[in-house]
């Protein structure tokens, strides 16, 4: 009778499965979400912001260039002449260039479609941009989900954050929207989660935080503004380990800074100054949007206490996350102060801007990639552990 020492394939260990569960888990709410969101998209284009998206994705397939000269022919330009005399929106081309696929597979099917008039085919196309937002607010919580899972949490646990990020917070109604908030927002999640989604004890690797600052570049590429989550991702990186994660905070610092850079130049090239982002010095009926002329306390009222745009009436698991918080520092320090500093940055910073409610939108538009960056309490806050 002989005897065969056990192997590891004979034997997988718990935590290999685990990640197995969670990683099929995941993937199976991204799609159910994809088509969740999307069957609940309106498929239309409606504020300046995102007919601005929707021409420029139009001239980037069409011509190669950024310029919008359709969108002053429709007169709804809002923009700047650039140094060339082009109409240029004043945002970065980041979320156009996302959504170039999503803008051919409209195309497609628009000419293909049996039925389907000339007149109707930019119905068809609106509708399929949109859906670009679906994804990208799926991806979100997806992320988010991830992120629970390498917490250690249960998986019903996990799926319990995940349902409340995804159903309960302002990241629902902007999937059907062509807003950027949904792509920007995948984006700072999907940094974090290149940062954070493994062990605290674990150093990060180079390649992990070059990819997360890749993503924090591509999300200033959406809009500039993004650019005040860098300085709190750097932070988070080395309070993990101040000794040892100095390598990860220059990785990330470098890709990020290259980004960063190369907008400049843009900004340079086309309007002849590296801080001249093309926005209009004022617009409808001559109202300043792009300042910050708002005193303080009028922006934090309106963020926190008014009935239309209170991150505590339209983002009513903000409550759990603040409670989770002192938890989820015990556990991972980095993940703690992304999920914790970057709402207060993103709050003091838009509570004195001119146009601090975000137009014609729902809820605190400005305020939602920061309000998914506090997902990780939420799930934390149910957490036995």
């Amino acid at each position: 009778m002989s005897t065969t020492a056990p192997t590891l394939e004979s034997h997988p260990s718990p935590r290999a499965g685990a990640a197995g569960d969670s990683r099929g888990l995941v993937i199976s709410l991204l799609f159910f979400l994809t088509f969740f969101y999307f069957l609940l998209s309106t498929g239309r284009v409606r504020t300046m912001d995102e007919v601005s998206a929707d021409f420029q994705v139009e001239s980037l397939a069409r011509h190669g260039n950024t310029a919008i000269p359709q969108a002053v022919d429709a007169k709804m330009f809002y923009g700047t002449f650039d140094r060339f005399g082009q109409p240029q929106s004043p945002y970065p081309p980041g979320q156009a260039l996302t959504l170039l696929p999503w803008y051919a597979a409209g195309q497609f099917v628009a000419r293909h479609l049996p039925g389907v008039g000339a007149g109707a085919r930019d119905v068809i196309s609106d509708f399929f941009l949109t859906g670009g937002s679906a994804l990208f607010s799926a991806v979100t919580v997806a992320l988010a989900l991830l992120i629970f899972s390498q917490l250690g949490m249960e998986p019903k646990i996990c799926l319990a954050a995940a349902a409340i990020l995804a159903l309960a917070t302002p990241i629902a109604a902007y999937s059907g929207w062509l807003f950027s908030e949904p792509l920007a927002t995948a984006l700072l999640v999907g940094a974090a989660t290149a940062l954070f989604a493994e062990s605290p004890e674990m150093s990060i690797p180079v390649w992990r935080a070059l990819a997360a600052g890749a993503l924090l570049s591509a999300a200033v590429w959406v809009r500039p503004t993004h650019v005040i989550a860098l300085p709190v991702f750097l932070a988070a990186v080395l309070a993990r380990d101040l000794k040892k994660q100095w390598s990860a905070a220059g990785a990330v610092a470098a890709a990020a800074g290259i980004g960063v850079a190369l907008l400049l130049w843009r900004n340079a090239y086309l309007h002849g100054s590296l801080f001249e982002f093309g926005y209009p010095v004022a617009a409808e009926g001559g109202k300043a949007l792009n300042t910050f002329q708002t005193p303080l306390y009028t922006g934090l009222i309106g963020f926190l206490l008014s009935p239309g745009k209170s991150i505590f009436l339209f983002s009513p698991p903000i409550l759990l996350a603040m409670a989770g918080l002192p938890r989820l520092w015990r556990r991972d320090r980095g993940l703690a102060i992304v999920a914790g500093a970057t709402p207060v940055v993103y709050l003091l910073f838009f509570a004195t801007y001119t146009q601090w409610e975000g137009g014609y939108s729902y809820g605190p538009r400005y305020l939602v990639p920061a309000l998914a960056l506090s997902g990780p309490r939420h799930g934390d806050q149910f957490s036995g552990s």
